[in-house]
């Protein structure tokens, strides 16, 4: 296939995913955690009173509304532009997953069906259209993991200081891009061999970035998130599969496909660095919560691993891609493409785009009521 088509076709699912996107960006009206990062990142305020009202009302770390704050006063305070902004967010997230896919060039070339799965991904589509912090999560996750892959190609420094970097910035936006930052740790001080005493200064670096906004985050830090339930039992059969990808048999379908391939192809994973990687972050990320609601509470909800989406489906095209038999594996891709596209068709994205309902008018006066 040559670079032009292929890039064609990239742009066709680029332009698909992003529509959805923005489409129906005014659909629901604002839940009540939206209408906090709203009343909070106004304007109008100072920096003083943005930090008092984001203390009284919210627990999530206070980057992503004072990010919002400065949006809100670039572009006008009112309820559509703060969607828009997050929407940008998701939108850019199908560009990463296109150059993560650039970095396999050596396998088959699997970037159709990645693609078309971020893009059309129910769940990264949903809080693309919600005014909080994960659609900036996950797009710091996959731009940190597209510089990774990028170091391991050929550990240039500077790459190596962007991937940190995002990882850092996801980690002020919220507690559980922690994890990312923990995973890089991790893995590179087990691979010595792929860093040097000036990187080892760069992750000190941003090491001590993260403690201090931490230290000062927990001191005022009124409780725990306390609402959310303990986790059931059923959690443990499809670890928010039918959540990531729309329902219960899709869930099952990813989960089974994931688990297989990755039993199957362990020994060329644990070969390659990066899917070494990919499999310990997406461990590490339901693992470390895990442990913290053993001993404490839980705290595990599935939009806060929102950015383990781009891992599984990267390690599922990887693994994929290895397979011998190339029409066995253009079944698996061409299977997944055709779920992931109808199980698309009947969310309300697209039902509501060919009988065109009615947006609604976010009413925020009324947020405001219930907020005071």
């Amino acid at each position: 296939m040559t670079l032009r088509k292929e890039f064609s076709y990239f742009l066709l699912i680029f332009f698909i995913g992003s529509f959805f996107r923005i489409k129906n960006i005014n659909l629901e009206d604002y839940w009540l955690d939206e209408m906090f990062s709203f009343y909070i990142s106004d304007p109008s305020l100072d920096l003083r009173s943005t930090y008092s009202r984001h203390n009284s009302i919210e627990q999530i770390p206070i980057t992503f509304n004072i990010l919002l704050k400065y949006f809100y006063s670039l572009f006008g305070y009112n309820t559509e532009n703060g969607r828009y902004l997050v929407s940008f967010f998701g939108i850019l997230n199908i560009l990463i997953a296109y150059k993560i896919a650039e970095t396999f060039r050596n396998f088959t070339k699997f970037y159709i069906f990645f693609t078309i799965c971020i893009a059309l991904n129910i769940f990264l589509i949903k809080y693309s259209l919600e005014l909080r912090p994960y659609s900036l999560l996950s797009l710091t996750t996959g731009i940190s993991i597209l510089y990774f892959l990028k170091y391991l190609n050929n550990e240039k420094e500077m790459n190596f200081i962007i991937l940190f970097f995002l990882a850092t910035i996801g980690a002020l936006v919220h507690p559980f891009g922690l994890i990312l930052l923990f995973s890089y740790i991790i893995f590179f001080f087990l691979n010595k061999n792929l860093i040097n005493k000036n990187l080892i200064f760069y992750i000190l670096i941003f090491f001590i970035i993260v403690f201090i906004f931490y230290f000062f985050y927990f001191i005022n830090l009124n409780e725990i998130t306390s609402w959310i339930p303990k986790l059931e039992i059923k959690f443990f059969t499809d670890f928010f599969f039918q959540k990531f990808f729309g329902s219960r048999i899709l869930g099952i379908f990813h989960l089974l496909i994931f688990f297989s391939l990755i039993a199957y192809f362990y020994k060329d994973i644990m070969k390659s660095k990066k899917a070494m990687f990919l499999v310990f972050f997406i461990i590490s990320s339901y693992l470390l919560p895990l442990i913290f609601a053993f001993i404490f509470k839980n705290i595990l909800i599935e939009r806060y691993i929102i950015f383990v989406i781009l891992p599984i489906l990267l390690l599922i095209s990887y693994s994929t891609s290895l397979i011998e038999n190339k029409k066995i594996s253009l079944i698996i891709f061409s299977f997944l493409i055709l779920i992931t596209v109808g199980n698309f068709i009947t969310e309300d994205s697209f039902k509501n785009l060919i009988f065109k309902k009615n947006l609604n008018k976010i009413n925020f006066e009324k947020s405001f009521e219930i907020i005071k």
